[in-house]
Formats: C-alpha cells, structure tokens, sequence
C-alpha cells in the first residue's frame, strides 16, 4: 500500500496543477490534502466501530472509484504537448475548459503558452542539461524544506498517536471521541485553507501556520511537564484537546496543503517528474522518522520534550519561509519558471561580472 501511495502522490498532484487554470490551481490543488483530511476523519469514526480488519475492507473500496474514475480523465494538456500529440492536446484543452471547437483563439492561446515552455527545455546537450538542472535546485531545495517543516512539526506523530497522548494526559473524554474531534478540526480548516489560498496566497498561509501550531505546542508540552513534575493538574486536562485543536487547525490552514501545492508549481517541466518524486519520497522518509521514533523520543525526553521540540521547528520555520519562499499566488506555471530562471540568470551575470551583492543573491 505504501508503494502505490508514494507512486500516485505525486502524479495526482502533478496531473491537477498541469491542468486547471492558474487562478483556480490553489484551490484544487489544495483539494487533494482536504479529501486526505476526510479519509482520515472517515478512518477515525468507521474505527470506532468496528473492527481493523472490516475497516480495512470498507477504505479499500476507495481504490475501486479512484480506477474507474481516471479511466474517464483526458491526459494532461502540458503532457500531451511535451510528447507532441497537439490535436489530443486540443481535445483535452476542450474537455477541461469546456471549450467547443469553434473557440479556437483561447485553444491556441493555451497551446502555444504550453509549447513556449516545452521549447526551452528542449535541444539541449548533455552539459546544458546538467546545468540546467543545477539552476533548477533551488525550487527543490525550497520544496524539501517545506516537506521538512511539513512533517517535523510532528503532524503524523500526533496523529497516529492521538489517543495515546490523550490518555497518557488523564483526560476523562472517551479516547476515540477526542481522535474523532482532531480528525474533524483538521477537515473543517482544511476545506477553509483550500477555499482562501488563491486568494490570500502561499506564503501568508505557510506563516500563519507555523505561528499557531507553535502557540498549540508550547502549552501542551507545559502540561505534560507539570504532570510529569507531579504538579496537579486535575483543573487543566482541557488543555491537551484545546492544544492540540488548535494545533491541527495551524496546521490545516497551511503546511497541510500548501507543500504539496508548491512542490507541484515551481519545478520546470524537464524535471518536474523526477523532483516531484524526490520531494514525495523525502516528504514520507520524514514521515517515517517521525512516526517510527515519536515513542522512543517520549521514553528520552518525555512527551514535554517532543512538543518542544516540535515548536521549535515550527519557530525555526518562520524565517525560513518569510526569506526563501516567493509568491506563487495567480502565476501560470511558465511564469513561475521563468521567475526562478530569471533568478538564476540574473545571479550568474553578477557572478560573471565579478561581485555579488545581497540583492542579487
């Protein structure tokens, strides 16, 4: 399951941002992490009921839409060009825009704007294509630093082991209702995010994420160190649920959708599949660290200890973001290559020129 989850996460989110248009990409770009969101709110309330093994045979049925349902979508547009197939092109150009044959100036707008950005990836030797390909690592290297954040602010931790947290904290509601309430929080916001993120752009989102997962984590390791200490803490046991909602709404509102999202608008063609499956198997390496040592992390420095160090990362995110993240809000994918393009080739001329200076940097 694993395998076929890392091979169609990618394409899927590769696949939508190569077909919608530039002012509605953000939007359902973002729809693939809110119907994650759902799957695991749907997981959370069918587990409550029943056993793994009949949960495991309900969720399966997803697979069976997902087969039927791609049988029926056209090839993307910017694929079909690359592979110089233009007249399916045109017919996918149609069927996604709901165009007619007779709107033939908007089909050719479209097609042409595609084909200028499949040219400069083209004819070129083997050197001009290292070296594009190391103008190119820029947009990679913000998209695994995204991953980074996205994972080590411990979502998938909290997540997993959501009922463990509440009921190591002593709180008195039901372990499956509190998983339940997360699993809901998370949906709600990230159907928020997803309706606002072409509107307010990536990078407010990404911040405002970070901000407030980082004020849900601080007191929820607060509340842990007090327990642990043997401090009464009979009058405070909302705080874990208060916490950790508020830290999956932070979360929810951005690094739950925006990564994927950028990670599919600033790659340039040549390379976006392979950079695309990088950032993916990077993103889940993270995932798989967090999970895996989240229990071994609590034995060591106690559950105070791994919240704080979670919101350490989300502090540390901020300038991050703020400094080496450009706005990709409203900009074709040509137009967001040849903002990191025009970067590259403006660095390389102060270098040729003999000086860099911080503006060019």
């Amino acid at each position: 399951m694993g395998f076929m989850v890392g091979l169609t996460s990618p394409a899927a989110q590769l696949y939508i941002a190569e077909c919608v248009e530039p002012k509605i990409r953000g939007i359902l770009g973002s729809l693939t992490a809110t119907l994650m969101a759902l799957g695991i709110l749907v997981t959370y309330v069918i587990g409550k009921f029943t056993e793994c093994d009949v949960l495991a045979w309900i969720i399966s049925s997803s697979s069976v839409f997902m087969l039927v349902g791609m049988y029926f979508c056209p090839e993307s547009p910017s694929w079909l060009v690359y592979r110089k197939r233009m007249e399916e092109a045109r017919r996918s150009i149609c069927r996604l825009r709901g165009l007619s044959d007779t709107e033939d100036d908007e089909i050719t707008k479209e097609i042409d704007r595609i084909n200028e950005a499949v040219n400069n990836q083209e004819d070129v030797s083997v050197m001009k294509g290292l070296e594009q390909m190391a103008k190119s690592l820029k947009p990679l290297f913000l998209s695994l630093i995204l991953m980074f954040f996205q994972q080590f602010s411990g979502i998938n931790a909290i997540i997993f082991h959501a009922g463990t947290i509440f009921k190591a904290s002593g709180s008195s509601i039901d372990n499956n209702i509190s998983a339940i309430v997360v699993g809901a929080v998370q949906f709600v916001f990230t159907t928020a995010a997803m309706i606002i993120v072409d509107k307010s752009g990536r990078r407010i989102l990404l911040l405002l994420s970070s901000v407030v997962m980082f004020f849900s984590l601080f007191p929820l390791g607060l509340f842990f160190y007090l327990k642990n200490n043997n401090f009464n803490v009979g009058n405070i046991q909302w705080i874990p649920l208060i916490s950790i909602v508020g830290y999956m709404i932070g979360h929810s509102i951005g690094y739950n959708t925006i990564p994927f999202l950028i990670m599919s608008e600033i790659f340039p063609p040549s390379f976006r599949n392979i950079f695309s499956a990088l950032s993916s198997s990077f993103n889940l390496f993270c995932l798989f660290l967090v999970v895996f040592f989240y229990s071994s992390m609590v034995d060591c420095i106690n559950e105070e200890g791994v919240f704080w160090l979670y919101a350490s990362i989300c502090l540390i995110s901020i300038p991050s973001v703020y400094y080496l993240l450009p706005e990709t809000k409203g900009k074709s994918l040509e137009e967001v290559e040849k903002l990191f393009r025009n970067h590259s080739e403006k660095k390389t001329e102060c270098v040729n020129s003999g000086f860099v200076n911080d503006s060019s940097v």
